[in-house]
């Protein structure tokens, strides 16, 4: 588990600290790092060869269509919607998954990997 972001690295680890999520992923790649930003491909392919995965052995989960979904979209990941909040989504031809939240666990990761 990697997580990406926008976000400065500390205020990231910060973040995590008080939402009790430390220790529950292995990497993080903040923009503020490599100086590139989603929806930037790269960005993502850079999380890719840390993990020496390709794009199709993938998934993204994040809460902004914009920057995660078509981000990951067009860097060849599974793209999952994370809409909590049900908002519409834009009109799009691209492929993705929708979850509103991570209960029943079953469900969501029926929709986390339908498709591999």
């Amino acid at each position: 588990i990697a997580l990406l972001s926008n976000n400065l690295a500390l205020n990231q680890k910060t973040k995590l600290q008080k939402a009790g999520l430390n220790g529950l992923y292995q990497y993080m790649l903040t923009s503020d790092v490599t100086g590139i930003f989603k929806p930037d491909t790269e960005i993502f392919k850079a999380v890719l060869r840390r993990f020496y995965c390709s794009p199709h052995e993938a998934v993204m989960i994040g809460n902004s269509f914009e920057e995660d979904v078509s981000g990951a979209y067009h860097a060849g990941l599974k793209p999952v919607w994370f809409n909590r909040f049900r908002l519409s989504p834009p009109e799009t031809t691209m492929e993705y998954v929708e979850i509103n939240g991570f209960l029943p666990v079953n469900r969501t990761l029926e929709a986390l990997f339908s498709g591999f």
